[in-house]
């Protein structure tokens, strides 16, 4: 059974190492491949050093929990930078909505809301098709 108190030790190293890397002159695309390795370095590591602490028999599991957790450490700094950008801004953090490209919303604040967002994706199909929702 995996012992998931590595995963947010894992996590921590890998955002602190990232946040590190980021003075240096390496591109940021390389950053989400060099967490996703540190990590599973890591992991590979503590599995034999710290076999009771990764709580896995297996190095392939143990592997693979430690890129995800260092992908996790890559989303956790664009989720913090979003957020700071928007505060920047601004912009109410407490509205703001995660929207698809098409304009439904993917966590509407209430049902209402998403009612509303339904009907004008409806409309827009109607008014696509010359009034007749199927298209012929």
């Amino acid at each position: 059974m995996l012992n998931y108190s590595a995963i947010p030790v894992i996590v921590v190293i890998c955002y602190v190492a990232i946040t590190a890397i980021k003075a240096t002159k390496i591109d940021g695309k390389w950053f989400p491949l060099i967490s996703c390795a540190l990590g599973a370095l890591l992991a590979a590591g503590m599995f034999y050093v710290l076999p009771e602490f990764i709580g896995t028999a297996s190095l392939t599991a143990a592997i693979i929990s430690g890129a995800v957790s260092g992908l996790a450490a890559t989303g956790t700094n664009q989720i913090f930078k979003q957020l700071m950008k928007a505060a920047e801004n601004g912009e109410d953090l407490s509205k703001i909505n995660l929207k698809q490209e098409a304009g439904t919303v993917i966590a509407p604040a209430n049902s209402a809301e998403a009612t509303r967002d339904a009907a004008a994706v409806n409309v827009h199909k109607t008014n696509d098709t010359g009034g007749n929702p199927d298209g012929k």
